[in-house]
């Protein structure tokens, strides 16, 4: 991807080819820089510079990382150690590669 993209194109278009619904609310003015974004069956993920993760979409088995299986549709942080460089996104999974 080139260039900074707040909660925008790439994300609302990854968002919309995995079906998951996405709230803008505020994106413009708010919100991390993603990289890279990654989509998954309902949900997806995105890793911001400075190597932050934040997930949406459908949790129904836990795949947004949080502790819940409630879905949310506003990207959340995801509490992991060190820095993430690449997240890979299933059926109802997510994996992050973190350290550093």
């Amino acid at each position: 991807m080139v260039g900074k993209r707040k909660l925008g194109g790439l994300a609302v278009a990854v968002a919309a080819f995995a079906g998951v619904g996405i709230s803008s609310a505020g994106a413009a003015d708010a919100g991390p820089d993603f990289r890279t974004v990654a989509a998954g069956a309902r949900h997806a993920c995105a890793i911001t510079d400075t190597g932050e993760l934040y997930c949406w979409g459908d949790d129904g088995r836990g795949q947004l990382g949080n502790g819940s299986d409630l879905g949310d549709t506003r990207p959340r942080r995801v509490d992991l150690p060190g820095r993430v460089w690449m997240a890979a996104l299933g059926a109802d999974f997510a994996c992050a590669m973190a350290g550093g």
